[in-house]
């Protein structure tokens, strides 16, 4: 089976987190850069998928426009971002490029026991199999061209939610905006440091770029869930049942 029930997929989690980290700190220590060894943190809470939290982000894929209120209540900082913080900046720059080594040797040595990773050409080919399986089964032809036709509706054209979805993702211009983004926010975290303002990441210009894509984002997602997403969603559960049979 290549799917866990919740339960066991945070039990399998939390071994696989320790594990890696485990890892990492050795390497750290080894290589001379103090590392405290911690416990795995909880699985996050996955976002719910609603009306109003596309109105506000559309599919969560760019930068938030609107505030950083995901970031409310975050953790409290590691111990390893406070040694991190205390460093000279020569030390922090010494410290993390070795981090971004251990990392590297840390997946090489534990990847393969992340649950529910993509780890392997066979892992690979069942998920397309049960794909190509789903999409052929008359119960999601039928979901998607009712909602095919809702969203002609509403000015779209698209041949299924799946298609809607990676016509934000796909495109070049919100790509470029994600990925700066995603690596300041990486680097902040690293480093201990609050999470970066839009202003400190992107020019005014890209700022309103940004606002633009994130417009006809929200506009396209809150539409996608006006004419049901059912498409997606019977995908998503034919796929399930796939996976769960083989």
């Amino acid at each position: 089976m290549l799917l866990l029930e919740p339960a066991k997929y945070a039990e399998a989690y939390n071994a696989y987190t320790l594990a890696y980290f485990t890892v990492v700190g050795s390497c750290m220590r080894s290589n001379g850069f103090a590392y405290v060894d911690e416990l795995p943190k909880p699985l996050p809470q996955p976002i719910v998928d609603s009306r109003a939290n596309r109105e506000k982000r559309g599919f969560g894929w760019l930068p938030p426009v609107g505030g950083l209120d995901e970031f409310e209540g975050a953790a409290p900082e590691s111990p390893n971002q406070l040694l991190f913080a205390e460093l000279a900046p020569a030390e922090q720059e010494a410290s993390a490029a070795q981090f971004q080594t251990c990392s590297q040797q840390a997946e090489d040595q534990t990847d393969h026991t992340r649950p529910g990773a993509v780890t392997s050409n066979s892992v690979r080919e069942a998920l397309r199999d049960a794909e190509e399986w789903g999409r052929a089964q008359p119960e999601y032809l039928e979901a998607s061209t009712k909602w095919a036709a809702c969203m002609r509706d509403a000015g779209y054209e698209f041949d299924s939610s799946i298609a809607a979805t990676e016509s934000i993702i796909s495109a070049a211009e919100g790509s470029d905006l994600r990925d700066r983004w995603a690596e300041a926010v990486y680097e902040n975290s690293f480093s201990g440091a609050e999470p970066p303002l839009l202003s400190e990441v992107f020019s005014s210009d890209e700022i309103d770029t940004l606002r633009r894509l994130q417009d006809a984002e929200v506009r396209l997602a809150t539409a996608d869930w006006d004419c049901g997403a059912s498409g997606k969603t019977v995908l998503d559960r034919l796929m399930n049942d796939f996976l769960l049979e083989e």
